[in-house]
């Protein structure tokens, strides 16, 4: 038994360092912003803290009530997966408003700018066309 707890500590420690080493390299590339990295970095160091610190789980399961730990583990997992989807939910909605609020933005310019255009290329016809003059407008010879 305390070999297989050995190794489900070392199987752990080892994914919450790969989870903390994947994070540092994805933020370094720019491929998730800092206020994200932050989340992620915590995770990664409480997944670390249950598989080094003897006990811990146990306390967490005791608190709430679950006699058997891992099942604490999930409650707890499972809990923070369902945190992050609402909170990702939430950014994903507010990005929706501002692209749809964009895309009438650029409408609107693309047709101001359409407008102009045409109104340019009116006065710049007028201005080319020679003036016809009538016989009344005609200077006076000197």
């Amino acid at each position: 038994m305390a070999t297989e707890m050995m190794r489900i500590t070392i199987i752990a420690a080892a994914a919450a360092i790969l989870l903390f080493g994947l994070t540092m390299e994805l933020t370094r590339r720019r491929q998730l912003s800092e206020k994200y990295s932050i989340l992620w970095f915590a995770t990664a160091v409480s997944v670390l803290a249950i598989a080094l610190i003897p006990g811990v789980l146990d306390g967490i399961a005791g608190a709430l009530g679950i006699a058997y730990a891992p099942s604490a583990l999930l409650l707890v997992a499972l809990m923070f997966v369902l945190a992050l989807l609402l909170h990702l939910s939430m950014v994903v909605s507010r990005l929706s408003i501002q692209t749809a609020r964009l895309a009438q933005t650029v409408g609107v310019l693309r047709a101001e700018n359409h407008e102009l255009k045409i109104r340019a290329k009116d006065d710049t016809m007028r201005s080319s066309e020679p003036s016809v003059r009538s016989p009344t407008d005609a200077e006076p010879p000197s």
